[in-house]
């Protein structure tokens, strides 16, 4: 993750992912291992999950890097909250603080 804020966040992928397209990110806590076969997490290593929709693509050089701009779908009223939580837990992300509802 880039950055993030109540109406989406920023991320940096090798993998391209076309505009308008829907998914499900998870920011895992620090030194979460996942095998690439496994499909299921432990909750408990799950900081953020929130279900997303893909608005700006950027290749952002030679090798397959890309920087995404996303939306979050239907957050919800507590999504101050849960971003809040996440920044506690893995530390500063900007100069900015988040605002409050």
């Amino acid at each position: 993750a880039l950055d993030i804020s109540p109406g989406g966040m920023g991320l940096h992928s090798r993998h391209f992912l076309p505009r308008m397209c829907e998914g499900t990110v998870r920011v895992l806590a620090p030194g979460t291992i996942v095998n690439p076969g496994d499909s299921v997490i432990p909750t408990s290593k799950i900081l953020l999950e929130q279900r997303v929709q893909v608005r700006r693509v950027q290749l952002t050089g030679r090798e397959p890097a890309y920087h995404l701009g996303v939306a979050f779908v239907n957050p919800g009223p507590d999504i101050v909250t849960r971003i809040s939580e996440l920044v506690r837990t893995t530390g500063q992300v900007g100069s900015q603080s988040l605002p409050s509802s």
